[in-house]
């Protein structure tokens, strides 16, 4: 039974109660007659929320309030009046003041108070995440490679300021590193396979550099689960997508630009999308040369990027990847220049196309604690078609299948093991016509005019698996031992390897690490080398030993690092009159390096790289022995950065080495009646000197950049200014000859070229 109370009692009590409202106003009255101010906390030019900032009066700051994890706050304000409110946050720029007029009975518009960061770019940030091996590991953060002086904001081109990392020419990017050629590295990216890593030749990645988060460079003595190489592994990490809003940006440099969209898609998926272009073929079509009797196709090339990353749960989440790129050169030459009397196999119009497509998904788990695993899917496309005046029609596929598998469990405190395999299929389409000579670093002539016409239309597939396994196993408190091994076939070559590899990682304290390092490795020929018709198909893999030991120290705010190293190489491919090539020689590397550095802790950071090394290639079958193609005895690179605020810093890069070798050629000038090819060729015949017996003179060169960063509350502006070659040294690429071999022109590399770049981010 529900009781009920009088009814004039409840009347009384509720005038008692509504007179008290107006005699004696309650704190919640007070507010409703006070001013609440309601807004939110943004960083200027990301807009993304800042937890914990204060937001006080400048006149009063006892009226205060604090922002939440999305950023926002509520502030009552003593009345109606003109205000002045402050906000500040730790690791930010204190701001002006912002005004705000109140007034009674008018509402109060939200307030959004924007906030900029006071830190800046790390200069070299250590990721061990992704692997923690540190035997000859180099980790490089992508900010600090893109405002490397002359890189061009392009990481990849920032690769040539570390040890042991030197090119062919400043036209290309492609890195050879520690005595390997570039196409003896193995490339990956997020761990899956690539096409090719480098536009026209290497004057610019295929990645955009915004995406970039870090770099493994392993240079010599690298783990099981990389193969198929013999000079080292370069491991790119592409970030993820943002999660917290969607951004954009848009870039301009001076030979390309790209534009790039990211954001959410529900709470637990997002994206990124970028694509690039170059527009010099937009400005001018062509460009001629006279005398050499040449007219160039000004090339382009396009590439684009994808990610979508879709959280399953909190143990799984699905990746898909999606990256291409294309490149295409044309040219003519005419009957009557230089260079067709030197080749007339260029007479005529040549053209050049490359391109890949590459699709993947990836399903990263965790299984527990310290266990992991890795499963990706994933198909790619080549395709090059190529035509070279009269010499050559060449049309090549590849289609490029693959599952791989990488389980991670920690089978105690001490001990972690990594398993993993993988399934590849490569079905080849090959439609060759051409006059194709047998070409390799163990010949000086390569000469197209007097080689046999060959054909080929050919559809063929190569199988491959693998099979690795890896065990870091802490054996004290400051040493860790690392054992591993790779089994691996292919069903073309019909060959089986296992190949073992070994590691030690040595910590004294806290601040001094010793490491060392061996494997054996094998990398598959080229495919012009194995392929019927123009090459060997009982050819061997060729075969590499690697071994190092370092010791790197932290000193304060400083570290350094020392390596040295040494690789054996056997079973290298040379060419041969019968058989096309055949595996013939030999080489080695060996070297010390040293890195000193200074990561940011103030406005002053930088480096300065110095290597001594040695390269040497042996033809077996001749005993000749020579300097490679990219041996450079000393090395020096000196990179210095000066930050005195977020949005200024300025660079310089200085860059010095030996002069590469080259082979000379000896044709005597006064000679009435020089050796010629037999008719119609009737060309000159020239008379090579011994192979990489002669060297460049020594290269060096400055590079300077600016970047400014103009923030506004919902953009950021960055630009750049780079002077390549600032005091416009002249150096030697090589040198050019007439159709007769009895006079040289030198060819230089860059001269001094002022480059820029801008990008907006909103």
């Amino acid at each position: 039974m529900v009781r009920r109370g009088f009814p004039s009692l409840r009347i009384a009590w509720s005038l008692i109660l509504l007179s008290m409202t107006f005699l004696f106003p309650t704190q919640s009255a007070c507010a409703a007659d006070g001013i609440v101010v309601r807004g939110i906390v943004l960083e200027r030019g990301t807009n993304r929320p800042i937890a914990d900032a204060q937001i006080f009066l400048t006149t009063d700051d006892l009226v205060s309030s604090g922002s939440d994890e999305s950023g926002a706050f509520e502030l009552e304000l003593p009345g109606p009046g003109r205000f002045s409110l402050a906000v500040v946050a730790v690791g930010f720029l204190k701001p002006e003041p912002r005004e705000i007029s109140v007034e009674n009975g008018v509402p109060v518009p939200d307030v959004t108070l924007y906030l900029e960061s006071s830190s800046t770019n790390p200069d070299i940030v250590v990721y061990r995440e992704r692997s923690p091996t540190r035997v000859s590991k180099t980790v490089i953060s992508g900010d600090t490679l893109r405002t490397i002086p002359g890189s061009g904001s392009d990481p990849l081109k920032g690769l040539q300021a570390f040890p042991g990392v030197v090119t062919g020419n400043d036209a290309s990017s492609e890195p050879a590193i520690r005595g390997s050629r570039p196409e003896d590295n193995l490339y990956y990216v997020d761990g899956l396979p690539v096409g090719y890593l480098f536009h026209l030749g290497g004057i610019v990645s295929v990645f955009n550099g915004d995406l970039v988060d870090n770099f493994n460079l392993y240079a010599a003595a690298f783990g099981p689960e990389y193969g198929n190489a013999t000079g080292a592994v370069i491991d790119v990490a592409l970030r993820n997508p943002r999660t917290d809003r969607y951004r954009r940006k848009v870039n301009v440099s001076l030979i390309g630009a790209d534009a790039m969209i990211e954001g959410p898609v529900t709470e637990t998926q997002s994206f990124f999308f970028s694509a690039r272009r170059s527009y010099f073929d937009f400005i001018i079509n062509q460009v001629s040369n006279d005398e050499g009797g040449i007219t160039i196709e000004v090339p382009y090339y396009w590439d684009y990027q994808g990610k979508y990353v879709w959280k399953l749960g909190s143990n799984s989440v699905l990746t898909g990847h999606l990256n291409g790129a294309k490149d295409e050169i044309g040219f003519k030459v005419s009957a009557d220049g230089d260079i067709a009397e030197r080749n007339p196999d260029l007479i005529g119009n040549s053209s050049a196309m490359q391109s890949y497509h590459s699709q993947a998904v990836t399903l990263d788990t965790q299984r527990g604690e310290g266990a992991s695993n890795r499963l990706a899917i994933g198909h790619m496309g080549d395709e090059n078609d190529s035509t070279v005046g009269s010499a050559a029609d060449v049309y090549f596929t590849q289609d490029a299948y693959y599952v791989k598998d990488a389980y991670t469990m920690r089978a105690s405190p001490n001990n972690e093991v990594l398993v993993g395999a993988g399934v590849f299929r490569f079905d080849i389409n090959l439609d060759v016509n051409a006059k194709v000579p047998s070409c390799s670093e163990f010949e000086s002539i390569c000469d197209s005019y007097t080689a046999t016409r060959k054909q080929s239309d050919d559809r063929f597939s190569v199988n491959f698996w693998e099979l690795y396994a890896r065990d870091r196993w802490r054996v004290m408190d400051a040493v860790t031992l690392v054992g591993g091994a790779r089994i691996s076939h292919e069903d073309y070559l019909d060959e089986l390897y296992t190949e073992p590899r070994l590691g030690l990682e040595w910590d004294i304290g806290d601040k001094t690490l010793i490491t060392a390092g061996w494997g054996k490795y094998h990398q598959f020929p080229s495919g012009e080398q194995v392929v019927k018709e123009f090459g060997n198909p009982d050819l061997h893999n060729t075969r590499a030993e690697h071994s190092v030991v370092g010791i790197e120290q932290t000193v304060e705010t400083w570290s350094w690092k020392v390596e040295a190293y040494y690789k054996d190489y056997d079973r290298l491919v040379l060419a041969d009159p019968q058989r096309n090539y055949r595996n013939g020689g030999s080489g080695h590397a060996y070297g010390i390096e040293t890195l000193v550095k200074k990561p940011e802790s103030g406005p002053w950071s930088g480096w300065a790289a110095l290597s001594l090394a040695k390269s040497e290639r042996r033809n077996d079958i001749t005993g000749e022995s020579f300097a490679m193609d990219y041996d450079q005895p000393v090395n020096f690179v000196s990179v210095i950065s000066f930050k005195p605020n977020p949005r200024w810093q300025f660079g310089a890069k200085w860059t010095y080495h030996s002069g590469s070798p080259y082979t000379p050629i000896l044709n005597d000038p006064n000679e009435q009646n020089p050796q010629r090819y037999p008719p119609p060729d009737n060309r000159v015949i020239p008379i090579y000197g011994e192979i990489n017996s002669k060297r460049l003179p020594a290269y060096h060169r400055l590079d300077l950049r600016v970047d400014r960063r103009v923030v506004r509350d919902t953009r950021v502006t960055s630009f750049y200014f780079e002077v390549i070659n600032a005091y416009n040294r002249r150096n030697v690429s090589g040198y050019r000859y007439n159709p007769e071999y009895t006079k040289r022109t030198t060819v230089y590399q860059l001269p001094l070229i002022p480059s820029f770049g801008v990008q907006v981010e909103f």
